[in-house]
Order: structure tokens, then C-alpha cells, then sequence
């Protein structure tokens, strides 16, 4: 039998009202996740207090613009403290999941060793196929051949400051603007602002201020229509949007301009060759979504030993 670990699922990192709550969808699988690991013969706490955990398994992640909320506390302890965290934030996929199931919830999450945006470990270089050829089947998706379309209009999908996806110190709208004024600077064609779904949305208006040939979108909080809206784009342009993997999908050059997106270091950073998309490098897609789909894991599938397993293994956690 393995060394027997201490391993804590902090609770404290989801809402108060909702981390007792086993309907809510994070909850449960963080609460899989502990009884997984209790099946592996491992000491397991729920809660957010434990002597000297081995590791520590919770939900999302940091933003240094709201370091003052219990989350944002409860992840910077362990972090000071130096010990090994696991995070869960939304599975990737998902709108193709909501869709293919009718659903507001996709009950898949993602996990990265360290953080749960694009700055984390997900553990997954290299990965065989078979998990994201049975995400397509599943879920009626296939990856498209990359556009031919460069004179079509530009999809910018915005966000909020109400996640921890966005860590820039500057307001997300003084962010945007500018970004917007930059894309502006190196085409005249047409631009989609697309709105977060989230009610408290960003001011479009404030953004598109003196810009011309812009228009405007609204995301509905179920999330299935995006992939509507970009398959309709000759290029996407976000911050760091998850959206940002299923324009890939769908063979939409990409523009991600924070390395905190999933999946940064295989799209483009450069507004400069907006107008150039001959020059996007779509080589080894195939196997970028192939490791990506080794991140997402459904919540029964938490209440499997052998995948809680393969993640202390994968992490080297003794």
C-alpha cells in the first residue's frame, strides 16, 4: 500500500451557502474527490484547517484584484504555506457539453496542479487520443479545418472582473478599450463585441467609445450559443476565455493576450497579424487537444480512486 497521505478538501474556497450543498456541482466533486481518496486509505478533511496536509484539493483560483475574499485568503495560505494544491475550475468543452445536453451546467471540471488557469500544470503533456475522440463523440464536435476567411468579422469575447481569469491591476473595461483602439489600429474590419453572459456586464459602450464599424452581443448565461458566434468570426480576439479552446476547435484563429488563458502558449499574441492570418500555425492542434481533454473530468468520474490516484502520482505527492 502507498504512504498514507493527509489530504485536505478545502470547502472554505466554495460560497458559503453552497459548500454543504451536494446538488451544487463543485461541491460534489470536491466531496468526491475526498471519498476517492479515503477509499485510496488516505486521511481525509473536510474543511479548510488540517495539521501539515499532504496536499490540498479546492476551487479556482486567485485574483489580485479581490485578494480580500475568503477564496482569494483561503488559496494564498496554502500557497505561502508551500503545499501542494490541486484546483478545480470549469471543465473545458463546455459549451459543446451544454449544448449536446440541453444543460445551464456542463458537470465537467478541470483540474491543474498549482492553478486552474492557463498559468497551472494540468499534468497532461503528451497525452494519447482516446479521451478527445470520446469527448466528440459524445458531445457531436469535431475539430474543423482552420478558415480561409480573412476579411470576415473579428469575434472579441469579453469578460468580467468577477472571476479570477481577469488579474490585471486595470479595470477590465480600461483593458478592453484599449485592446479594442489596438485592433482597430491594424484592420477596418468589422468587430463583434461579445458580452460575458454574466449579469453584471461590462459597458460596451465605454469600450466602442469613438471606434467605428463595431457591434454588439449578448451571451446568454446558459453559455450554448458562443460557439455560434464564432464559427460566424474570421478570428477571435479574448483576454483569456476558455472560448478561446473551442475557437481553435473550430478552426478560428485565435488571439489570446494574457497567458492566464488555457491553452496561451498555442494561439497567437500578436494584433499586428490580425490582418495575416496566413501566418497561424495550427501544426500540432491535434495533439494540444488531446492533452487539453486529459484536464476534464466529469463529477462521477471524481469518485473514481484510480483518477485521484493518477493525479498524486502525476504530481509526485508522497
Amino acid at each position: 500500500m502507498a504512504q498514507r497521505m493527509n489530504i485536505l478538501i478545502d470547502t472554505f474556497t466554495i460560497k458559503a451557502r453552497k459548500r454543504d450543498d451536494l446538488t451544487n456541482p463543485i461541491t460534489a466533486a470536491l466531496h468526491n474527490v475526498g471519498h476517492s481518496g479515503s477509499q485510496l486509505g488516505h486521511n481525509v478533511r473536510f474543511g479548510n484547517d488540517m495539521d501539515a496536509p499532504s496536499c490540498v484539493w479546492l476551487f479556482g483560483s486567485i485574483t489580485r484584484r479581490k485578494m480580500d475574499t475568503e477564496r482569494a485568503r483561503t488559496i494564498q495560505h496554502h500557497r505561502s504555506n508551500g503545499t501542494p494544491t490541486f484546483a478545480l475550475d470549469s471543465g473545458l468543452f463546455s459549451t459543446y457539453i451544454r449544448r449536446k445536453t440541453n444543460s445551464s451546467e456542463s458537470n465537467f471540471f478541470r483540474v491543474g496542479f498549482g492553478d486552474c488557469v492557463g498559468t497551472g500544470d494540468f499534468l497532461n503533456a503528451d497525452s494519447t487520443s482516446e479521451r478527445f475522440e470520446w469527448f466528440k463523440q459524445a458531445y457531436n464536435f469535431q475539430e474543423q479545418a482552420p478558415t480561409k476567411n480573412d476579411a470576415g468579422p473579428i469575434l472579441f469575447i469579453l469578460q468580467t472582473e468577477r472571476g479570477w481569469q481577469y488579474d490585471n491591476l486595470e479595470p477590465y473595461k480600461d483593458w478592453a478599450r484599449q485592446t479594442l483602439l489596438s485592433l482597430r489600429s491594424h484592420t477596418d474590419r468589422h468587430i463583434i463585441l461579445r458580452a460575458h453572459p454574466n449579469h453584471a456586464r461590462e459597458p460596451l459602450d465605454y469600450i466602442s467609445e469613438g471606434v467605428s464599424n463595431v457591434s454588439y452581443q449578448y451571451g446568454e448565461r446558459a453559455r450554448r450559443s458562443s460557439i455560434d458566434a464564432i464559427r460566424e468570426a474570421s478570428a477571435v480576439v479574448t483576454h483569456s476565455s476558455s472560448a478561446a479552446i473551442e475557437a481553435y476547435i473550430e478552426g478560428i484563429p485565435t488571439f489570446a493576450l494574457d497567458e492566464r488563458c488555457l491553452g496561451y502558449s498555442h494561439f497567437s499574441h500578436d494584433l499586428s497579424k490580425i490582418d495575416d492570418l496566413s501566418v497561424y500555425n495550427w501544426d500540432s492542434r491535434y495533439q494540444n487537444l488531446c492533452d487539453w481533454a486529459m484536464s476534464t473530468w466529469h463529477i462521477d468520474e471524481f469518485k473514481n480512486p484510480k483518477l485521484i490516484e493518477y493525479y498524486l502520482k502525476k504530481a509526485k505527492i508522497t
